[in-house]
């Protein structure tokens, strides 16, 4: 008889690998609670699980071990009896701090969208949760540009400053530019550059005050409309785009068919967006975003394969040569693709 100590498994044992999945689930839910609750602003200052949970009213046992592991999860310090916010987290979880997550309130929001999904793959019905719509406010502009001065603004500048053809732009705009933060460090990596921000009218006027803070009025302009709608010009060496279409296939074959058609000969277009790898398997992150995209029904995001993005660039006058990595993280795998106008 075989002794047990001796015995091999019969399979690779995989339990850990579905272990840490769940768990994910798990963790998430802590950490939802605990921002829903508005416990990290709370504890933005030192307190006692005792006082807090008579300030907030809740169960005294499950609290204090709900504490404990948003300690034990790095998101809470405790030292001496007090509970306070992670200090490093602090810009980011709590309300009226300069990057504060707003993600975290959409992300609490889809929850029910998750939590629903048997439902939609069993009976086929799409869910129609309520949609906030992004409000451009003065306070969501700003967000919006410190957020990108986190690295994507100063890795963009770098990689398209690097271009052959960007030594050589003269014109450049900036669709969907917001802050402008892109088209005005263009303009100060190319001294002969003339660049233009387009962007809606009530954003424009934000966009102008960043312009003039960083001195570049004379080479940096505003226009405004609705690109997908309205005119944006001709004559341009390059035209950049960053996140802002919201549509489908439809929506992103006119911005692509008007690009190609503002651009010069030879022209770059350059955009900054979500792609799926050719497999359709990967990036993960990207997939689930497509995955909520197409339960909700809301198909506000176009994404597709690099393939496929090639190959609608192709049917309106484009090239694409290159797909870039400009991932902040590995849970925001974005890409910047670089297309050019055929002769």
């Amino acid at each position: 008889m075989a002794r047990l100590i001796d015995l091999n498994p019969p399979v690779k044992y995989m339990g850990e690998f579905l272990r840490e999945i769940t768990m994910g689930f798990e963790r998430s839910q802590i950490l939802f609670t605990a921002f829903e609750l508005g416990m990290f602003t709370k504890l933005k200052k030192p307190m006692t699980s005792e006082a807090l949970i008579r300030e907030m009213g809740l169960n005294p046992e499950i609290t204090a071990r709900f504490m404990d592991s948003l300690t034990a999860m790095n998101l809470l310090c405790k030292k001496g009896g007090y509970y306070q916010t992670a200090p490093e987290l602090v810009p980011f979880l709590v309300e009226d701090e300069p990057y504060f997550s707003l993600y975290l309130k959409s992300a609490l929001r889809e929850r029910k969208t998750w939590m629903n999904l048997k439902e939609v793959l069993v009976e086929g019905t799409l869910l129609k949760p309520e949609k906030e719509k992004f409000a451009y406010t003065r306070e969501s502009l700003e967000w919006t540009a410190r957020d990108c001065m986190h690295r994507r603004l100063q890795k963009t500048l770098k990689l398209v400053s690097s271009l052959p053809e960007f030594k050589r732009a003269r014109r450049l705009i900036d669709l969907g530019g917001g802050h402008g933060l892109f088209a005005i460090g263009f303009a100060q990596e190319n001294p002969h550059l003339e660049a233009f921000v387009y962007d809606r009218p009530e954003i424009t006027g934000l966009t102008q005050e960043y312009i003039e803070k960083y001195g570049v009025q004379e080479r940096v302009k505003v226009l405004s409309g609705d690109y997908l709608h309205e005119d944006f010009g001709t004559g341009y060496d390059i035209v950049f785009e960053a996140l802002s279409l919201e549509g489908g296939p439809k929506e992103a074959k006119i911005l692509y068919q008007k690009t190609a058609e503002a651009l010069k000969p030879e022209g770059l277009f350059i955009t900054q967006l979500f792609t799926l790898d050719d497999s359709g398997t990967s990036p993960l992150p990207t997939l689930t975003l497509d995955l909520r995209e197409k339960v909700t029904g809301h198909r506000q995001l176009h994404l597709m394969t690099n393939a496929a993005l090639f190959e609608l660039f192709n049917k309106v006058g484009l090239s694409g040569e290159q797909v870039l990595d400009i991932s902040m993280g590995t849970n925001l795998p974005m890409r910047m693709v670089i297309a050019r106008k055929k002769t």
